[in-house]
Parts: structure tokens; C-alpha cells; sequence
């Protein structure tokens, strides 16, 4: 668990929970006492050797398949709320190659760009 959120690149989700805000107070008091206070879901994996080329951190695209999607309402502290919850299944992980630099937001390429190189990838695969 991390102490803080972590900065995330443009179009990443942010998964980092403060479980003290969620009411979850036996939790963060175990944290607190571990000097922690944001929560970062896991993936565990067993048998898969050659997962241990991956950086200690870094960034990884995955293929993954939603199974299950939940919307309620709940009544938290005398106020309803709208809770969404997913369960995905990870089924392939594949580290990227990004320097700092390209990470940057400075360094991404405009929608406009973007569009272009889309457009003329397929012009070409069409000859």
C-alpha cells in the first residue's frame, strides 16, 4: 500500500482508495499504524517465471475481460449514494518500453496528430 496517490499519466484510471474516507476505519487504523493511507488493488500470480524480467515499476498494457458489472444505490451516513463496482479477469500482461520523457504529457502527441497517423496507417494497409 502506498502512503499517497501516485501521479498518473493522461488517460490512466487512478484505482488508489483512501479506505479512512470510505468508512472502513478498522482498516486504516491498521494502516495508519504502517504509516500508509491509500489502498492500490493486487494482482497475485503463481507459477509465472517469466514475470520476473518486470521492472520493480513501470508501465504494462493488459488484456483483460470484464465479468461481472454492478450499479446500486446505497444509504451511506443518512445520504444515498450511487456505487458502481467491476470485476475484471487480467488474462495477459505485457511491459512497455516508455522513457520518462515519452511519459510526459509534453511528449504526447495531439488528438489532430493522432488522427493523421491513424488515417494514413490504414491508407497504406489498403494499398
Amino acid at each position: 500500500m502506498a502512503n499517497n496517490k501516485q501521479e498518473l499519466p493522461e488517460g490512466f484510471h487512478d484505482l488508489g482508495e483512501d479506505l479512512a474516507m470510505k468508512g472502513q476505519d478498522h482498516i486504516a487504523k491498521v494502516e495508519e499504524e504502517a504509516d500508509t493511507h491509500i489502498h492500490y488493488p493486487s494482482l497475485w500470480f503463481h507459477n509465472k517465471s517469466e514475470l520476473k524480467d518486470l521492472p520493480k515499476e513501470g508501465v504494462a498494457e493488459v488484456m483483460y475481460r470484464k465479468v461481472m458489472e454492478r450499479e446500486e444505490k446505497v444509504m451511506v451516513n443518512g445520504k444515498e449514494e450511487s456505487r458502481y463496482t467491476t470485476e475484471i479477469e487480467i488474462m495477459g500482461i505485457r511491459p512497455c518500453d516508455y522513457s520518462e520523457e515519452e511519459m510526459s504529457e509534453d511528449n504526447q502527441p495531439s488528438d489532430e496528430d493522432a488522427i493523421d497517423k491513424g488515417l494514413e496507417a490504414a491508407s497504406e494497409s489498403n494499398k
